[in-house]
């Protein structure tokens, strides 16, 4: 009778250890909840709530540190949407962020850093470790709809097709024109490849050329990149020209494309760069395979693909593969990336008749 009775104390004991823990969690998670932060940037030397160290779980990587790799000022329309992108140190964390928004009437942020733009008008949004050791922020603000854009359903390259941005926004292109096919379809059926460039014997760095081929393939991360001739080559062997233009543009002023294309409802396959941000050379070139003697081809970076949806007078609006629908990007910001990558673009449009 003696041992169940110190059997039965030792179990009160454990129970009011236990809910005397669980409170001090839940108080620490609404302070932070109901906490604000007053810089992009939190000083890092925080130190964490009293008993947070308690409740790791078996196989979690803590996060030492994070940042926001794309941007940390995003401009939507609403109904927009954009996916923040966290580097993480270590590569390997998995521990879980807590994300919030300041203002949920302008934007709402998910449990994966998905905004998704409301109406008009400014915010911040915050992610953190539960502990509020590390904490980042951004400013969203969400523009009031300008006069033309294009509501074109939208499809991430993320997961699936980590290097395939030119594929994505060239099927939400030929979607919006009414032709039925998917990344998939259009990758394994009409896009052309070949290998990514590889050193000789002779030490010396080969490969074909992007203006022919996709380098690698898409949906691998080692994949390269292709440029608008290997995007019309690809259309060219399915689309029915009969009822659509397949247009390849070079040279043309963004301008002008607008007032041709996004005006008459037909939005634009761009090539850019990475959340429009400035074009450089890192001095990576290769000798191409098949080409002119001689004939060298030189990497820029950061190089991406987007479609163009829309404009007003500060901003072109994109379906970006990368970061989400109906993103804003400033009209100098995009001019620059433009002009770096060759001022290329392709468009699909009906053809139109007689009869229409």
């Amino acid at each position: 009778m003696k041992k169940l009775v110190r059997y039965r104390y030792a179990i009160l004991i454990v129970a009011l250890f236990l809910f005397a823990a669980v409170s001090v969690f839940t108080a620490s998670g609404e302070r932070f909840l109901d906490s604000t932060v007053s810089e992009l940037d939190e000083p890092e030397t925080e130190e964490c709530p009293a008993g947070s160290e308690g409740f790791s779980m078996s196989g979690l990587v803590d996060l030492e540190n994070f940042h926001f790799s794309n941007t940390r000022y995003i401009k939507l329309l609403p109904g927009g949407t954009y996916k923040v992108d966290i580097e993480r140190i270590p590569e390997n964390a998995n521990e879980r962020l807590v994300w919030k928004s300041e203002n949920t009437d302008v934007a709402v942020i998910s449990g994966d850093g998905t905004i998704t733009a409301v109406m008009p008008g400014d915010t911040r949004i915050t992610a953190s470790t539960f502990d509020r050791k590390v904490r980042r922020a951004a400013v969203v603000e969400v523009e009031n709809l300008p006069d033309t854009i294009l509501d074109v359903p939208y499809i991430s390259q993320l997961f699936y097709y980590p290097n395939g941005c030119e594929s994505v926004s060239t099927v939400m292109a030929l979607n919006y024109a009414g032709i039925d096919i998917t990344v998939d379809e259009f990758i394994e059926k009409y896009l052309d490849m070949k290998p990514v460039p590889t050193y000789g014997k002779d030490g010396v760095l080969r490969g074909y050329s992007p203006w022919d081929y996709f380098l690698g393939d898409p949906r691998d991360y080692t994949g390269l990149c292709c440029y608008s001739p290997c995007i019309m080559n690809a259309l060219d062997k399915f689309v029915d020209g009969s009822k659509y233009e397949t247009i390849e543009l070079r040279g043309e002023p963004l301008d002008k494309l607008c007032r041709d294309y996004i005006m008459q409802g037909v939005p634009v396959v761009l090539w850019g760069t990475m959340y429009m941000d400035p074009p450089y050379s890192p001095g990576w070139s290769w000798n191409v395979t098949g080409g002119d003697e001689g004939e060298v081809f030189e990497w820029v970076a950061p190089m991406h693909c987007l479609l163009m949806i829309g404009f007003d007078s500060n901003n072109y609006y994109f379906n970006d593969p990368t970061a989400g629908k109906m993103v804003a990007y400033r009209k100098a910001d995009v001019e620059a990336a433009y002009d770096g990558l060759y001022q290329q673009a392709v468009v699909i449009r009906h053809k139109y008749t007689s009869e229409d």
